[in-house]
């Protein structure tokens, strides 16, 4: 799995992936968002993953993923985040992994998945009004 990352303002991070999705690599590539001295609390971010194969992603995957996230709660307290699903079984397995966070974080941090660029865009802006 490979990511890159872009810093900007509207949202303030948006990272691209391709590959092949593992708990590694997805925490590979957000401890390189949180670990660069960019980052601050209450920040937007953009996951793109319309080029990252989902396939080997099953819910025992799903809910290291989210054991992972729970380790990190306190540093994204306040963020959003918005996924980009680039079919129907991707956008499924996040709205899975999604459903398994609401469960078991404490609703420090917004997530949501869409099809479009532009639809995260519109609903990270309801989120914090720019």
């Amino acid at each position: 799995m490979t990511y890159a990352i872009e810093w900007g303002e509207d949202p303030d991070v948006v990272v691209r992936t391709e590959g092949t999705a593992s708990v590694e690599g997805l925490h590979a590539m957000t401890m390189a968002v949180l670990d660069d001295p960019r980052f601050a609390p209450g920040m937007t971010a953009i996951f793109d993953h319309r080029r990252l194969d989902w396939s080997g992603m099953a819910a025992p995957e799903l809910r290291r993923r989210v054991e992972d996230l729970e380790r990190i709660e306190p540093r994204i307290r306040g963020c959003a985040a918005a996924v980009i699903a680039g079919s129907p079984a991707t956008f499924g397995l996040q709205r899975m992994l999604q459903a398994y966070a609401d469960a078991n974080l404490s609703r420090t941090f917004s997530l949501n998945v869409f099809y479009s660029v532009e639809d995260a865009r519109e609903w990270l802006r309801t989120v914090r009004p720019t």
